[in-house]
C-alpha cells in the first residue's frame, strides 16, 4: 500500500512542460505504470493510503485520477482501492462526502490522532480558546474531543458498510528483548488497554509500530473483536461540532516545554541525517509529533502561558 505525498509537496527532480511535477502524482504514476497490472493479476492491489485530505473535493480529485488511470491502463474500474487517513480537523466535518466521493474505490477511513491534534493547532492555534496543554495530557483516546472523533469515524463508516480503523500504538519495547521483561510487560499492558477501548468503540483494526506487540494485540482482538471486522456494529449516538472542538485543559509544565523543545531539535537533527523518525522516551517520534511540539511552543509563547 503506497502512501503518496501530500498535495503541497513538489517533485523537484522531474520537470513537466518546464514546471516541477506534483509530488503525489509522481508517486502514484510510478507505481501504476510499473506495478498496477502485476498487482491486479495477483489480486493484491493496487492499494493507496491517502493522507492530509482536508475536504471531500480532494477525495473527488483522487477519484477522478483513479478513473482516468484505470481507463488508460485497461484495468476494470474499481480495481484501485484507497484508505483515507482522517488526520485533519476539517475533514472530520466531511466524512460522508469523502466516503461518497471514493465509493467505487474505498477501503474506508483511518484515524491518526497525532496529526489530527497537530491540525487543530495549525488551523485554530492563533485563537486563545484553542490553547492546548502538555502533549501527554491530551493525545490519548480518553479525551472527549478525540474519542468523539474516533466514534464519528466509526459510526459514519459502518453506516455506509465501510471499514474504520484506529490509530497506531507508537510505544516501542526495549531493544533486544522478547517482551517478557517487566518493563515490556507494562508497556504491552498499556497498549492493550488503549486498544481495547478502540475495539469497544467499534474499530475494524488498528496498527502497532513494534512487531513484537502484534501477537498480543491479535489475541486481544480474538477475545473482544469480531472476525473479520466489526462493520455490522451500528451506533445511534450523536456527535456534535462542540464535541469535536472541546479542547481539553490541564495546563503547561516546564517538563512539558522541555519535552517539546527536545523533540523539535532532535527531529531536525535526524531529518538532516536522512532519517525521518527516531525514538525518545520509549516512543516513536516523527514529523507529526515534531509538528505538535513546534506548534505548541509557538502557541505558548504567543499567549504568554505560565508554566506550572
Amino acid at each position: 500500500m503506497l502512501r503518496p505525498r501530500a498535495w503541497n509537496m513538489i517533485e523537484h527532480n522531474i520537470l513537466i512542460d518546464g514546471k516541477e511535477a506534483i509530488g503525489p502524482l509522481v508517486d502514484f504514476a510510478i507505481l501504476m505504470y510499473h506495478n498496477a497490472k502485476k498487482l491486479y493479476e495477483a489480486n493484491s492491489g493496487p492499494y493507496f493510503y491517502l493522507s492530509k485530505l482536508e475536504s471531500a473535493s480532494e477525495a473527488r480529485l483522487w477519484n477522478d485520477i483513479f478513473v482516468w488511470a484505470q481507463r488508460e491502463l485497461c484495468l476494470p474500474q474499481g480495481t484501485i482501492k484507497a484508505c483515507v487517513l482522517i488526520e485533519n480537523i476539517l475533514s472530520t466535518f466531511e466524512l460522508d462526502e469523502i466516503l461518497f466521493a471514493l465509493r467505487d474505490h474505498s477501503l474506508g477511513l483511518n484515524c491518526g490522532i497525532w496529526d489530527y491534534c497537530a491540525s487543530i493547532v495549525a488551523k485554530f492555534g492563533h485563537r486563545s480558546e484553542y490553547q492546548l496543554p502538555d502533549r501527554n495530557k491530551y493525545v490519548n483516546m480518553d479525551r472527549h474531543f478525540l474519542s468523539s472523533y474516533l466514534k464519528l469515524v466509526v459510526k459514519t463508516c459502518h453506516a455506509r458498510g465501510a471499514p474504520a480503523t484506529g490509530g497506531m500504538a507508537a510505544a516501542m519495547l526495549k531493544p533486544g528483548t522478547d517482551g517478557t521483561d517487566k518493563e515490556s510487560k507494562m508497556k504491552i499492558s498499556k497498549i492493550l488497554e488503549a486498544k481495547l477501548k478502540e475495539i469497544d468503540c467499534g474499530v475494524d483494526g488498528f496498527m502497532v509500530y513494534d512487531t513484537r506487540v502484534a501477537p498480543h494485540v491479535n489475541e486481544l482482538w480474538k477475545k473482544h473483536g469480531a472476525m473479520p471486522n466489526q462493520i455490522s456494529r451500528k451506533f445511534d449516538y450523536v456527535i456534535t461540532a462542540q464535541d469535536l472542538l472541546s479542547i481539553p485543559t490541564g495546563g503547561v509544565t516546564l517538563q512539558g516545554l522541555k519535552h517539546n523543545v527536545a523533540i523539535s531539535i532532535l527531529f531536525i537533527y535526524y531529518w538532516l541525517a536522512g532519517i525521518g523518525h527516531f525514538f525518545y522516551s520509549g516512543n516513536v517520534e516523527d514529523s507529526a509529533t515534531a509538528e505538535i511540539s513546534r506548534y505548541q511552543i509557538w502557541q505558548w509563547i504567543r499567549f504568554a502561558v505560565r508554566t506550572k
